[in-house]
């Protein structure tokens, strides 16, 4: 089992992480009119997301 400390960041690298996560979820947002609100795919292509592995 992996140790907590394994886990843990420094506060440099959890701001860093934190302004990432920021500016991914403004980056979602500024282009969500850009977006299709549904995705398609095709039967052989969901076939294989559901095969038993």
């Amino acid at each position: 089992m992996a140790d907590v400390a394994d886990f843990e960041l420094g506060a440099d690298e959890m701001r860093a992480l934190g302004y990432r996560v920021v500016d991914m979820i403004v980056e979602h947002h500024r282009t969500l009119g850009q977006k299709s609100a549904t995705r398609v795919k095709r039967r052989k292509m969901l076939a294989g997301d559901f095969t038993q592995r």
